[in-house]
């Protein structure tokens, strides 16, 4: 998804403030090979994005939890800092949490149409009413995944005009402390707006291989015969449910549409999970900043 647009932004933590800046630096380092990879159209690569999100918020959380950076961050510093750290923490929280709820809204209403789905019959018009209620959810899906996004601006656009944390070398470990979660903050927005980007629509490649796999359906393709590079996409439920309208919900389209929701519940699952863990690790990180800075 090329419409990640921008680029997860380079810190240089000051040399040797502490081992867990070189970390985080690490950590930093994975996701932005994983973001310049442009591998966001899968499920399963938006799943890894996840997972580095939460290994890199564990590696702040130990920057943290050392004395030397609970003593620089409760001594107090710059009020402007301080306050935007806050205020960009419970934006990221309240973004994750966001993106979570309407992962599982989409999960639970991709269920109910596969149960549709599997009481449907010939003679009756449950296809004809999936086919709506599943083209209702994805415009609901696109609406509310873009409302989320247009939240993510504004994280961009506090760290933009976040103050500098320049100083003397007194204050070296003090400003490693902020640009790292400044960073973290930073990648959050890359790894939250490739899941709502996934919700919201499909790549060009995506929209290329649904045309291919719909004249192949149409054509009586059987399903190990379609082996894309991405597969399992909202637009692969799209293109089976009109195979099956098409074909009069002969056995073979049906077993390749309800194959595509369980594999697409699958991996949906996967996010789900993902954005979970990254919710809590947020909510704790959250915690330790406002205990440390408020007391």
């Amino acid at each position: 998804m090329a419409a990640l647009s921008r680029k997860i932004r380079s810190i240089s933590l000051p040399p040797r403030s502490h081992p867990s800046t070189a970390r985080v630096e690490e950590e930093l380092g994975k996701l932005r090979s994983w973001e310049s990879s442009g591998e966001f159209s899968a499920y399963g690569s938006i799943a890894v994005g996840l997972a580095g999100l939460e290994r890199l918020y564990i590696c702040l959380d130990d920057l943290l939890g050392m004395g030397s950076t609970q003593q620089v961050l409760s001594q107090g510093g710059d009020q402007r800092i301080i306050n935007e750290l806050l205020d960009v923490s419970v934006m990221i929280l309240d973004i994750c949490g966001a993106t979570r709820d309407l992962v599982l809204q989409v999960k639970d209403h991709l269920r109910d149409l596969e149960s549709a789905v599997r009481r449907s019959r010939k003679e009756d018009s449950s296809i004809d009413m999936a086919i709506v209620g599943y083209s209702s959810l994805r415009k609901k899906t696109k609406k509310d995944a873009r409302r989320i996004i247009a939240r993510l601006r504004e994280v961009d656009m506090n760290a933009a005009a976040a103050p500098p944390t320049l100083g003397d070398n007194r204050d070296l470990h003090f400003s490693a402390v902020v640009r790292a979660l400044r960073e973290a903050s930073l990648v959050g927005v890359s790894v939250f707006r490739s899941v709502l980007l996934f919700l919201s629509g499909p790549t060009a490649g995506q929209a290329k291989w649904s045309l291919i796999s719909r004249l192949m359906l149409k054509a009586g393709a059987v399903e190990s015969e379609i082996k894309p590079v991405v597969v399992n996409t909202f637009e692969d439920v799209s293109a089976a449910l009109r195979s099956v309208q098409l074909k009069g919900s002969d056995a073979e389209a049906m077993r390749v549409l309800q194959s595509r929701f369980r594999q697409l519940d699958v991996g949906i699952g996967s996010i789900e999970d993902g954005l979970e863990s990254s919710f809590r690790r947020l909510v704790k990180t959250r915690a330790t900043l406002l205990n440390l800075i408020c007391h």
